[in-house]
Protein backbone atom coordinates (compact mmCIF):
# COMPACT_ATOMS: atom_id res chain seq x y z
CA UNK A 1 0.00 0.00 0.00
CA UNK A 2 3.00 2.41 1.04
CA UNK A 3 4.25 1.94 -2.59
CA UNK A 4 0.91 2.84 -4.51
CA UNK A 5 0.90 5.95 -2.27
CA UNK A 6 4.77 6.59 -3.48
CA UNK A 7 3.88 6.20 -7.14
CA UNK A 8 0.85 8.66 -6.57
CA UNK A 9 2.51 11.06 -5.52
CA UNK A 10 5.80 10.79 -8.09
CA UNK A 11 3.14 10.77 -11.02
CA UNK A 12 1.15 14.08 -9.52
CA UNK A 13 4.88 15.77 -8.80
CA UNK A 14 5.82 15.35 -12.34
CA UNK A 15 2.48 16.79 -14.02
CA UNK A 16 2.60 20.11 -11.55
CA UNK A 17 6.10 20.65 -12.90
CA UNK A 18 5.33 20.37 -16.37
CA UNK A 19 2.13 22.16 -16.19
CA UNK A 20 3.88 25.22 -13.73
CA UNK A 21 6.69 25.50 -16.69
CA UNK A 22 4.07 25.61 -19.01
CA UNK A 23 1.74 28.27 -17.73
CA UNK A 24 5.11 30.61 -17.06
CA UNK A 25 6.18 30.32 -20.54
CA UNK A 26 2.59 31.88 -21.19
CA UNK A 27 2.97 34.13 -18.90
CA UNK A 28 6.42 35.79 -19.78
CA UNK A 29 5.57 35.66 -23.57
CA UNK A 30 1.87 37.59 -22.33
CA UNK A 31 4.14 40.45 -20.26
CA UNK A 32 6.44 40.61 -23.51
CA UNK A 33 3.50 41.78 -25.97
CA UNK A 34 2.20 44.07 -23.79
CA UNK A 35 5.42 45.61 -23.13
CA UNK A 36 5.82 45.66 -27.18
CA UNK A 37 1.88 46.98 -27.29
CA UNK A 38 2.98 49.61 -25.16
CA UNK A 39 5.70 50.48 -27.04
CA UNK A 40 3.95 51.10 -29.96
CA UNK A 41 1.40 53.09 -28.52
CA UNK A 42 3.68 55.67 -27.18
CA UNK A 43 5.18 55.89 -31.33
CA UNK A 44 1.92 56.31 -31.94
CA UNK A 45 1.25 59.20 -29.40
CA UNK A 46 5.12 60.96 -30.48
CA UNK A 47 3.78 61.13 -34.03
CA UNK A 48 0.39 62.91 -33.06
CA UNK A 49 1.95 64.98 -30.17
CA UNK A 50 3.29 67.86 -32.56
CA UNK A 51 -0.11 68.52 -34.33
CA UNK A 52 -2.26 68.21 -30.97
CA UNK A 53 -2.03 71.76 -29.84
CA UNK A 54 -2.91 73.69 -33.14
CA UNK A 55 -5.84 70.50 -33.86
CA UNK A 56 -7.02 71.54 -30.16
CA UNK A 57 -6.38 74.82 -30.62
CA UNK A 58 -8.82 77.53 -30.73
CA UNK A 59 -9.44 79.57 -33.79
CA UNK A 60 -9.70 83.46 -34.90
CA UNK A 61 -11.61 84.59 -38.15
CA UNK A 62 -11.18 88.11 -39.17
CA UNK A 63 -12.96 89.88 -41.81
CA UNK A 64 -11.33 92.31 -43.44
CA UNK A 65 -13.15 94.71 -46.12
CA UNK A 66 -11.20 97.19 -48.05
CA UNK A 67 -11.73 99.77 -50.97
CA UNK A 68 -8.62 99.26 -52.21
CA UNK A 69 -5.80 96.63 -52.61
CA UNK A 70 -3.24 97.56 -49.20
CA UNK A 71 -1.27 96.17 -47.05
CA UNK A 72 -2.68 95.13 -43.67
CA UNK A 73 -1.11 94.07 -40.79
CA UNK A 74 -2.76 91.94 -38.03
CA UNK A 75 -1.33 91.96 -34.25
CA UNK A 76 -3.10 88.47 -32.65
CA UNK A 77 -2.91 89.24 -28.51
CA UNK A 78 -4.20 85.85 -26.79
CA UNK A 79 -4.09 84.47 -23.37
CA UNK A 80 -1.74 81.24 -22.67
CA UNK A 81 -2.06 78.53 -19.13
CA UNK A 82 1.68 77.29 -18.11
CA UNK A 83 3.38 80.29 -18.20
CA UNK A 84 4.83 82.06 -14.93
CA UNK A 85 7.23 84.12 -13.55
CA UNK A 86 8.46 85.36 -9.96
CA UNK A 87 10.92 87.82 -8.54
CA UNK A 88 14.35 86.76 -7.29
CA UNK A 89 17.60 88.83 -6.16
CA UNK A 90 21.05 88.61 -4.99
CA UNK A 91 22.31 90.86 -1.96
CA UNK A 92 25.72 91.66 -2.22
CA UNK A 93 27.10 93.49 0.99
CA UNK A 94 30.60 94.79 1.23
CA UNK A 95 31.69 95.90 5.08
CA UNK A 96 34.45 97.63 4.06
CA UNK A 97 32.71 100.54 1.74
CA UNK A 98 31.01 103.16 3.83
CA UNK A 99 28.57 104.68 1.79
CA UNK A 100 26.73 102.61 -1.06
CA UNK A 101 27.75 99.22 0.63
CA UNK A 102 24.86 96.79 -1.10
CA UNK A 103 24.42 95.70 -4.74
CA UNK A 104 20.92 94.09 -5.11
CA UNK A 105 20.50 92.25 -8.27
CA UNK A 106 17.04 92.47 -9.45
CA UNK A 107 16.15 89.04 -10.99
CA UNK A 108 12.57 87.54 -13.25
CA UNK A 109 12.70 83.59 -13.00
CA UNK A 110 10.83 82.76 -15.69
CA UNK A 111 8.71 79.30 -16.51
CA UNK A 112 6.74 78.12 -19.55
CA UNK A 113 5.42 75.03 -20.58
CA UNK A 114 2.60 76.12 -22.84
CA UNK A 115 3.61 74.48 -26.09
CA UNK A 116 3.27 77.54 -27.92
CA UNK A 117 5.52 78.30 -30.73
CA UNK A 118 6.34 74.53 -31.43
CA UNK A 119 7.75 74.34 -27.42
CA UNK A 120 10.03 77.02 -27.58
CA UNK A 121 10.13 81.02 -27.56
CA UNK A 122 12.36 81.55 -29.64
CA UNK A 123 14.07 85.36 -30.03
CA UNK A 124 10.87 86.87 -28.56
CA UNK A 125 10.56 90.04 -26.66
CA UNK A 126 9.73 89.62 -22.99
CA UNK A 127 7.52 91.73 -20.59
CA UNK A 128 6.47 90.67 -16.93
CA UNK A 129 3.28 91.95 -15.11
CA UNK A 130 2.05 91.58 -12.24
CA UNK A 131 -1.17 92.24 -12.05
CA UNK A 132 -3.42 89.62 -11.86
CA UNK A 133 -7.53 89.27 -12.73
CA UNK A 134 -9.82 89.43 -9.78
CA UNK A 135 -13.39 87.81 -9.79
CA UNK A 136 -16.13 88.05 -7.15
CA UNK A 137 -15.20 90.49 -5.06
CA UNK A 138 -17.78 92.92 -3.55
CA UNK A 139 -17.60 95.78 -1.26
CA UNK A 140 -17.50 94.50 2.06
CA UNK A 141 -20.82 94.86 4.37
CA UNK A 142 -21.25 93.67 7.80
CA UNK A 143 -24.28 91.84 8.79
CA UNK A 144 -26.04 92.69 12.51
CA UNK A 145 -24.20 91.46 15.62
CA UNK A 146 -27.23 90.41 17.99
CA UNK A 147 -26.68 89.61 21.33
CA UNK A 148 -29.46 88.31 24.27
CA UNK A 149 -29.83 86.19 26.94
CA UNK A 150 -29.54 82.31 27.09
CA UNK A 151 -33.12 80.93 27.61
CA UNK A 152 -32.92 76.65 28.51
CA UNK A 153 -35.86 74.90 26.77
CA UNK A 154 -39.11 74.43 28.32
CA UNK A 155 -38.56 70.78 29.87
CA UNK A 156 -40.70 68.34 28.13
CA UNK A 157 -44.16 67.70 30.19
CA UNK A 158 -44.50 64.71 32.77
CA UNK A 159 -46.98 62.19 30.47
CA UNK A 160 -44.46 62.37 27.36
CA UNK A 161 -41.96 61.49 29.91
CA UNK A 162 -44.06 58.27 31.31
CA UNK A 163 -44.51 57.10 27.49
CA UNK A 164 -41.14 56.96 26.51
CA UNK A 165 -40.11 53.45 25.63
CA UNK A 166 -38.28 51.70 28.49
CA UNK A 167 -35.12 51.07 27.13
CA UNK A 168 -34.44 54.66 25.95
CA UNK A 169 -32.74 56.80 27.97
CA UNK A 170 -34.38 59.50 29.26
CA UNK A 171 -32.06 62.87 28.77
CA UNK A 172 -32.30 66.03 31.63
CA UNK A 173 -33.58 68.99 29.67
CA UNK A 174 -30.58 71.17 30.30
CA UNK A 175 -28.30 68.29 28.07
CA UNK A 176 -31.29 68.35 25.55
CA UNK A 177 -30.99 72.14 25.21
CA UNK A 178 -26.96 72.10 25.05
CA UNK A 179 -26.92 69.60 22.52
CA UNK A 180 -29.27 72.12 20.51
CA UNK A 181 -27.31 74.99 21.25
CA UNK A 182 -23.79 73.24 20.48
CA UNK A 183 -25.59 71.93 17.47
CA UNK A 184 -26.75 74.87 16.01
CA UNK A 185 -23.20 76.71 16.32
CA UNK A 186 -21.34 73.89 14.60
CA UNK A 187 -23.87 74.26 12.20
CA UNK A 188 -23.36 77.90 12.07
CA UNK A 189 -19.61 77.50 11.84
CA UNK A 190 -20.08 74.87 8.99
CA UNK A 191 -22.58 77.20 6.78
CA UNK A 192 -19.90 80.31 6.95
CA UNK A 193 -16.72 77.75 6.13
CA UNK A 194 -18.33 77.44 2.74
CA UNK A 195 -19.77 80.48 2.03
CA UNK A 196 -16.55 82.52 0.84
CA UNK A 197 -15.86 83.79 -2.47
CA UNK A 198 -12.95 82.47 -4.22
CA UNK A 199 -10.55 85.48 -5.07
CA UNK A 200 -7.34 85.69 -7.13
CA UNK A 201 -5.30 88.17 -6.36
CA UNK A 202 -1.21 88.52 -5.98
CA UNK A 203 -0.95 91.34 -3.55
CA UNK A 204 -1.72 95.18 -3.52
CA UNK A 205 1.52 95.54 -5.63
CA UNK A 206 1.18 95.84 -9.22
CA UNK A 207 4.32 96.45 -11.85
CA UNK A 208 5.36 95.96 -15.37
CA UNK A 209 9.07 95.15 -16.07
CA UNK A 210 10.61 95.36 -20.15
CA UNK A 211 13.15 92.41 -20.07
CA UNK A 212 16.23 93.87 -22.28
CA UNK A 213 16.45 92.42 -25.54
CA UNK A 214 14.90 88.87 -27.20
CA UNK A 215 14.99 85.60 -25.18
CA UNK A 216 14.57 81.97 -25.89
CA UNK A 217 12.63 80.02 -23.24
CA UNK A 218 12.33 76.41 -23.88
CA UNK A 219 8.99 74.75 -23.26
CA UNK A 220 10.29 72.31 -20.36
CA UNK A 221 9.04 74.26 -17.38
CA UNK A 222 12.60 74.52 -16.67
CA UNK A 223 13.50 77.85 -14.77
CA UNK A 224 15.46 80.60 -16.68
CA UNK A 225 16.82 83.63 -14.66
CA UNK A 226 17.18 87.08 -16.66
CA UNK A 227 18.43 90.64 -14.96
CA UNK A 228 15.64 93.50 -14.53
CA UNK A 229 17.91 96.03 -12.46
CA UNK A 230 21.17 96.35 -10.32
CA UNK A 231 20.16 98.50 -8.01
CA UNK A 232 23.49 99.93 -5.22
CA UNK A 233 21.56 100.99 -2.28
CA UNK A 234 22.76 102.27 1.76
CA UNK A 235 21.78 99.70 4.75
CA UNK A 236 22.66 100.38 8.34
CA UNK A 237 24.58 97.55 9.49
CA UNK A 238 23.78 96.51 12.59
CA UNK A 239 25.67 93.55 14.82
CA UNK A 240 23.55 92.03 17.46
CA UNK A 241 23.95 89.48 20.59
CA UNK A 242 22.20 88.61 23.57
CA UNK A 243 25.05 86.63 25.57
CA UNK A 244 22.75 85.14 27.74
CA UNK A 245 21.51 82.86 25.61
CA UNK A 246 23.85 82.85 22.52
CA UNK A 247 27.58 84.53 22.85
CA UNK A 248 27.98 84.72 18.82
CA UNK A 249 27.50 87.79 16.92
CA UNK A 250 24.75 88.37 14.57
CA UNK A 251 24.70 90.64 11.40
CA UNK A 252 22.09 92.50 10.61
CA UNK A 253 21.61 95.45 7.45
CA UNK A 254 18.79 97.60 6.98
CA UNK A 255 18.42 98.52 3.71
CA UNK A 256 16.89 101.82 2.35
CA UNK A 257 15.22 101.28 -1.26
CA UNK A 258 15.93 104.21 -2.70
CA UNK A 259 15.11 103.69 -6.07
CA UNK A 260 12.10 103.68 -8.32
CA UNK A 261 11.56 99.75 -8.51
CA UNK A 262 8.76 98.14 -6.33
CA UNK A 263 10.59 95.55 -4.90
CA UNK A 264 8.05 91.76 -5.30
CA UNK A 265 8.50 88.90 -2.12
CA UNK A 266 11.24 86.22 -3.51
CA UNK A 267 13.87 84.70 -2.13
CA UNK A 268 17.20 86.17 -2.05
CA UNK A 269 20.83 84.98 -2.42
CA UNK A 270 23.03 86.79 0.48
CA UNK A 271 26.64 87.62 -0.19
CA UNK A 272 28.85 88.99 2.63
CA UNK A 273 32.35 89.87 1.63
CA UNK A 274 32.37 87.62 -1.42
CA UNK A 275 31.08 84.77 0.65
CA UNK A 276 27.41 83.14 0.34
CA UNK A 277 25.81 83.42 3.84
CA UNK A 278 22.28 81.95 2.95
CA UNK A 279 19.01 82.78 1.35
CA UNK A 280 16.80 84.99 3.02
CA UNK A 281 12.94 86.10 1.71
CA UNK A 282 12.49 89.80 0.55
CA UNK A 283 9.24 91.49 1.42
CA UNK A 284 7.12 93.36 -0.92
CA UNK A 285 8.76 96.93 -0.35
CA UNK A 286 7.38 100.23 -1.99
CA UNK A 287 10.08 102.88 -3.49
CA UNK A 288 11.82 104.73 -0.31
CA UNK A 289 10.99 102.00 2.15
CA UNK A 290 13.98 99.46 3.98
CA UNK A 291 13.20 96.15 4.56
CA UNK A 292 15.59 93.87 7.33
CA UNK A 293 18.15 91.45 5.56
CA UNK A 294 19.88 88.80 8.61
CA UNK A 295 23.48 88.58 7.46
CA UNK A 296 24.52 85.41 8.95
CA UNK A 297 27.14 85.49 11.96
CA UNK A 298 30.18 87.19 12.03
CA UNK A 299 33.01 84.72 14.20
CA UNK A 300 35.33 87.79 14.44
CA UNK A 301 33.59 89.60 16.94
CA UNK A 302 34.04 87.42 20.38
CA UNK A 303 31.85 87.75 23.48
CA UNK A 304 32.21 86.36 26.93
CA UNK A 305 29.44 86.03 29.25
CA UNK A 306 31.49 85.80 32.41
CA UNK A 307 29.66 83.77 35.55
CA UNK A 308 27.55 86.09 37.47
CA UNK A 309 28.78 87.24 41.42
CA UNK A 310 26.18 86.92 43.98
CA UNK A 311 26.62 88.21 47.85
CA UNK A 312 23.64 88.92 50.33
CA UNK A 313 23.36 91.29 53.25
CA UNK A 314 20.73 91.42 55.99
CA UNK A 315 19.62 94.92 57.41
CA UNK A 316 17.14 96.31 59.67
CA UNK A 317 16.28 96.24 63.54
CA UNK A 318 12.44 95.51 64.23
CA UNK A 319 11.69 94.49 60.04
CA UNK A 320 15.08 92.88 58.88
CA UNK A 321 15.23 92.19 55.22
CA UNK A 322 17.72 90.40 52.98
CA UNK A 323 19.28 92.07 50.26
CA UNK A 324 21.07 89.96 47.40
CA UNK A 325 23.66 91.75 44.98
CA UNK A 326 24.38 90.48 41.38
CA UNK A 327 27.18 91.02 39.25
CA UNK A 328 27.08 90.24 35.93
CA UNK A 329 30.21 90.90 33.69
CA UNK A 330 30.24 90.50 29.88
CA UNK A 331 32.96 91.17 27.65
CA UNK A 332 33.18 91.98 23.77
CA UNK A 333 36.60 91.58 21.84
CA UNK A 334 36.89 93.29 18.38
CA UNK A 335 39.40 90.26 16.25
CA UNK A 336 39.26 92.24 13.31
CA UNK A 337 41.32 95.71 11.95
CA UNK A 338 38.17 97.10 11.19
CA UNK A 339 36.25 99.12 13.93
CA UNK A 340 32.48 97.91 14.20
CA UNK A 341 30.46 101.03 14.62
CA UNK A 342 26.93 99.76 15.87
CA UNK A 343 27.22 96.40 18.11
CA UNK A 344 24.20 96.01 20.10
CA UNK A 345 24.53 94.00 23.53
CA UNK A 346 21.09 93.18 24.91
CA UNK A 347 20.45 91.09 28.59
CA UNK A 348 17.90 91.46 31.78
CA UNK A 349 17.24 91.97 34.92
CA UNK A 350 14.43 90.55 36.80
CA UNK A 351 10.84 91.61 37.42
CA UNK A 352 9.26 91.44 40.33
CA UNK A 353 5.53 89.77 40.62
CA UNK A 354 5.26 90.19 44.23
CA UNK A 355 4.85 93.46 46.39
CA UNK A 356 7.37 91.86 49.04
CA UNK A 357 10.21 91.58 46.56
CA UNK A 358 12.29 94.53 45.14
CA UNK A 359 14.69 95.13 42.24
CA UNK A 360 16.89 97.69 42.11
CA UNK A 361 18.90 98.25 39.07
CA UNK A 362 22.11 99.93 40.31
CA UNK A 363 24.33 100.04 37.03
CA UNK A 364 23.67 101.59 34.63
CA UNK A 365 21.75 103.84 35.90
CA UNK A 366 19.05 103.75 34.19
CA UNK A 367 15.61 105.43 35.34
CA UNK A 368 12.38 103.91 34.38
CA UNK A 369 10.63 106.44 32.67
CA UNK A 370 7.19 108.02 33.73
CA UNK A 371 6.18 110.69 31.04
CA UNK A 372 5.79 110.25 27.36
CA UNK A 373 8.79 113.37 27.16
CA UNK A 374 12.07 112.40 25.37
CA UNK A 375 14.67 112.38 28.60
CA UNK A 376 17.60 113.64 27.33
CA UNK A 377 21.27 111.28 28.09
CA UNK A 378 22.94 111.52 31.74
CA UNK A 379 26.57 111.16 31.42
CA UNK A 380 28.09 108.55 33.79
CA UNK A 381 27.13 105.07 35.74
CA UNK A 382 26.85 106.11 39.06
CA UNK A 383 24.68 103.86 41.27
CA UNK A 384 21.03 104.49 42.48
CA UNK A 385 19.18 103.26 39.66
CA UNK A 386 15.39 102.92 39.50
CA UNK A 387 13.66 100.65 41.73
CA UNK A 388 11.05 98.42 40.20
CA UNK A 389 8.41 96.88 42.29
CA UNK A 390 5.69 94.05 41.55
CA UNK A 391 2.97 96.11 39.66
CA UNK A 392 4.00 97.26 35.72
CA UNK A 393 2.68 100.69 34.55
CA UNK A 394 0.07 100.96 31.97
CA UNK A 395 1.20 101.61 28.72
CA UNK A 396 0.21 104.54 26.16
CA UNK A 397 0.49 104.18 23.13
CA UNK A 398 2.92 103.24 2.75
CA UNK A 399 1.04 101.17 1.29
CA UNK A 400 1.38 99.64 -1.81
CA UNK A 401 2.61 102.20 -5.20
CA UNK A 402 2.05 101.45 -8.81
CA UNK A 403 4.74 101.33 -10.76
CA UNK A 404 5.47 101.05 -14.40
CA UNK A 405 9.02 100.16 -16.02
CA UNK A 406 8.99 102.01 -19.54
CA UNK A 407 13.18 101.32 -20.46
CA UNK A 408 15.12 98.58 -21.33
CA UNK A 409 17.80 98.73 -18.68
CA UNK A 410 20.35 95.69 -20.12
CA UNK A 411 23.69 96.15 -18.50
CA UNK A 412 22.75 99.44 -16.82
CA UNK A 413 23.84 100.17 -13.00
CA UNK A 414 21.02 102.49 -11.08
CA UNK A 415 23.28 104.63 -8.54
CA UNK A 416 20.35 106.17 -5.96
CA UNK A 417 21.18 110.18 -4.68
CA UNK A 418 23.48 110.33 -2.01
CA UNK A 419 20.66 110.36 1.57
CA UNK A 420 22.45 107.99 3.93
CA UNK A 421 25.07 106.07 5.09
CA UNK A 422 26.03 102.95 5.75
CA UNK A 423 26.26 102.59 9.67
CA UNK A 424 24.49 105.02 11.78
CA UNK A 425 26.68 106.52 14.45
CA UNK A 426 25.51 105.67 18.25
CA UNK A 427 25.22 109.32 18.54
CA UNK A 428 22.05 109.51 15.90
CA UNK A 429 20.89 106.08 17.09
CA UNK A 430 20.61 107.37 20.63
CA UNK A 431 18.97 111.20 19.75
CA UNK A 432 16.53 109.17 17.34
CA UNK A 433 15.69 107.07 20.73
CA UNK A 434 13.23 106.99 22.94
CA UNK A 435 13.55 107.39 27.09
CA UNK A 436 16.58 107.85 29.13
CA UNK A 437 20.18 106.53 28.34
CA UNK A 438 23.65 106.76 30.07
CA UNK A 439 26.94 107.01 28.69
CA UNK A 440 28.82 104.38 30.38
CA UNK A 441 31.81 104.37 28.41
CA UNK A 442 33.78 106.30 25.73
CA UNK A 443 31.77 104.69 22.62
CA UNK A 444 29.33 102.93 24.81
CA UNK A 445 25.65 104.01 25.43
CA UNK A 446 23.08 102.07 27.55
CA UNK A 447 19.50 101.81 27.47
CA UNK A 448 16.07 100.41 27.88
CA UNK A 449 15.46 97.39 25.49
CA UNK A 450 13.42 98.57 22.84
CA UNK A 451 14.34 102.54 22.99
CA UNK A 452 15.40 102.60 19.14
CA UNK A 453 12.11 101.30 17.72
CA UNK A 454 10.10 103.93 16.77
CA UNK A 455 6.50 102.62 17.59
CA UNK A 456 7.35 101.63 20.93
CA UNK A 457 5.60 103.34 23.89
CA UNK A 458 7.98 105.43 26.10
CA UNK A 459 5.98 104.61 29.60
CA UNK A 460 6.67 100.54 28.86
CA UNK A 461 10.18 100.86 29.07
CA UNK A 462 12.05 98.98 31.19
CA UNK A 463 8.55 96.98 32.71
CA UNK A 464 10.19 93.96 31.08
CA UNK A 465 13.65 94.17 32.64
CA UNK A 466 15.52 93.87 29.34
CA UNK A 467 18.26 96.70 28.84
CA UNK A 468 20.64 97.27 26.10
CA UNK A 469 24.07 98.44 25.47
CA UNK A 470 25.09 100.31 21.61
CA UNK A 471 29.14 100.30 21.40
CA UNK A 472 31.52 101.57 19.08
CA UNK A 473 34.20 98.82 19.34
CA UNK A 474 37.48 99.67 17.37
CA UNK A 475 39.49 97.31 16.13
CA UNK A 476 41.31 94.57 18.33
CA UNK A 477 39.52 96.45 21.19
CA UNK A 478 37.97 94.76 24.32
CA UNK A 479 35.09 96.44 25.75
CA UNK A 480 33.62 95.83 29.56
CA UNK A 481 29.98 95.60 30.42
CA UNK A 482 28.65 95.59 33.96
CA UNK A 483 25.15 94.82 34.86
CA UNK A 484 24.45 95.12 38.86
CA UNK A 485 20.75 94.87 40.42
CA UNK A 486 20.16 93.89 44.03
CA UNK A 487 16.87 92.06 44.92
CA UNK A 488 15.84 93.21 48.59
CA UNK A 489 13.17 90.59 50.63
CA UNK A 490 11.98 89.80 53.89
CA UNK A 491 14.30 87.73 55.85
CA UNK A 492 13.21 84.67 55.39
CA UNK A 493 11.54 85.31 52.41
CA UNK A 494 11.94 81.87 50.03
CA UNK A 495 11.93 83.73 46.25
CA UNK A 496 11.39 81.75 43.36
CA UNK A 497 13.26 82.58 40.05
CA UNK A 498 16.58 83.46 40.88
Amino acid sequence: MQKVYCIVGEFLGNYYDASAGELDEKLLGLEQRLKDVEKEIQEERKKIAPKAPYERGRHASIGVVAEEDSDVELVLIYAVAGATWKAGYDIRVDTTRSEKSVTLIYKAIVSQSTSEARHTWENVPLTLETASPTYGVNLPSLDPWNISVYKPAPPPPAAAIEAAAPDQDVQAPGAASRRMFFSRKRAARHAMDHATSVVSSKGSVSATFRVPGLVNIPSDGGERSFTIAELELNAFMTWFSVPKIDTRVHLKAQIHNESEYTLLPGQASVYVDGSFISKSPVPAVSPLEKFDCPLGLDPSIRITYHPQSKKSTTSGFYQKSTSYEYIQRITIHNTKANRVPLLKIVDQIPVSEDAQITVKLVNPALKVPTGSTKPQAVAGSSSGGETTGATNGNTESTGGKRLSILASFGGLTIRSPECTTTVAPISQVVEASAGPNVKVAEGVVAQWDGADDPSVDVNALGKDGKINWLCDVAGQEKVNLTLQWEVSTPVKTQVVGL
